[in-house]
């Protein structure tokens, strides 16, 4: 099985379609939403090849944006992030009719942005879009869509979903995922690491040919500066029974090629029972872990051409396989900037052997344009939201991971 994991930084529909401009000008509005129209298509280019070249049999998008609500319920269609996801959907088919979206489901308690720039204290959640192809896989659950909300598939009788998300699915599905909203033994609600903090989000799958394997995916989306302590608390997580692999996989906001710390003592005690699937191939660095290829990049608007990823390695996956070894899992870094790995194009315009080039390379604000690495990094912070006339895709690059 092949996997795209990517956290794509505030994921909502205005990353992909154009916003109007309300100026009173008008020879100033038609500007503005040419060129909003231009950043929208550039984002939407990325991503929509990124995953063709990948051909993965699932793609998951971690960070869509949602409308406030309690952790485990459906996600409201019509807000930002669903409604994104709905909308990649449409353009997805047109690569092969076979793929679907899995009904997303809130993942936090509601949340105020905490660098709120116009102060308003609108609370919002997050969701983790996740597309498979229905022609390798059968979406299994773990859950089920009931009249009561997602349950446990043998609590109650499943029913088929309503509008929109029974558009997302083939007919008749009435699987669900779960948002891994539990309590301990005692009775205790477990954090990741806080009462607000991101829950892992858990969809199973079943292969259709081959070895006819068992997948239980749990995509995570640690809180920034917690990454260890959530760590900690996925090492209490209620897997799944029954399947041949078991993989997490996402932004973990653990830095693997920083130098020791507690955060890393957190991973290494959950890889007592889960092997690391870190990008590769690791580099040893003096005085560090060892050094993996960068999964962050910079804002365009500070990308060096040739220092446009940061040292942080966040972007990763955690795999356990019972009674069916995969021989030979990889993991690698998406750098449509290089074009790497070499079964990937890079997005950029002008290659970067261009501007590398001893006689004659093009200069820096060509490399930061947007037919180059303005469509890449992440957007620019602009007060007005939706952002007028900024670029960006993500600040993270996604992950390839094979299993």
């Amino acid at each position: 099985m092949k996997l795209l994991v990517w956290n794509i930084k505030f994921f909502t529909k205005s990353r992909v379609t154009p916003q109007t401009s309300l100026d009173d000008d008008l020879n100033k509005r038609k500007l503005l939403n040419l060129n909003d129209g231009q950043r929208a298509m550039s984002a939407l280019t990325y991503i929509f090849t990124t995953v063709q070249q990948a051909d993965p049999d699932i793609f998951v998008v971690l960070e869509p944006r949602a409308s406030a609500g309690d952790p485990g319920t459906l996600a409201e269609a019509t807000s930002g992030g669903p409604s994104g996801l709905i909308y990649l959907l449409t353009y997805f088919k047109l690569l092969d009719q076979n793929w679907w979206l899995v009904p997303p489901q809130r993942i936090n308690e509601p949340r105020v942005e905490p660098d709120d720039p116009e102060k308003k204290g609108v609370k919002y959640t997050e969701c983790v879009g996740v597309y498979w192809r229905s022609d390798r896989l059968t979406f299994t659950g773990p859950w089920a869509n009931t009249a009561q909300g997602i349950r446990p598939a043998t609590a109650f009788p499943a029913i088929a979903y309503g509008a929109p998300w029974n558009g997302c699915v083939p007919i008749n599905t009435t699987a669900a995922g779960r948002c891994l909203y539990f309590k301990d033994n005692q009775g205790s609600r477990i954090g990741f690491p806080d009462q607000h903090s991101r829950i892992p989000f858990c969809t199973t799958f079943t292969e259709i040919g081959g070895g006819q394997r068992s997948l239980a995916l749990y995509s995570v989306h640690c809180d920034t500066y917690k990454g260890g302590e959530a760590a900690y608390a996925l090492t209490k997580l209620p897997f799944e029974q029954g399947k041949n692999i078991y993989l997490i996989a996402g932004d973990f906001n653990i830095d693997v090629s920083a130098p020791t710390t507690g955060q890393s003592t957190y991973l290494g005690e959950l890889g007592q029972s889960f092997g690391n699937l870190y990008p590769g191939p690791a580099q040893k660095v003096f005085g560090k872990l060892d050094q993996y290829p960068p999964t962050l990049v910079y804002s365009h608007k500070y990308a060096q051409v040739d220092k446009y990823t940061k040292n942080e390695t966040l972007d990763f996956g955690m795999l356990n396989c019972v009674n069916t070894p995969v021989p030979q899992p990889t993991c690698f870094v998406v750098d449509r900037v290089a074009g790497a790995p070499q079964d990937f194009s890079s997005a950029m315009l002008n290659p970067l052997g261009d501007f590398l080039r001893q006689n004659n390379p093009l200069d820096l604000a060509t490399f930061r344009s947007r037919d180059n690495y303005a469509k890449i990094g992440t957007p620019a912070k602009l007060k007005s939201s939706p952002a007028i006339l900024t670029d960006g895709t993500s600040d993270h690059l996604p992950i390839l991971l094979t299993v």
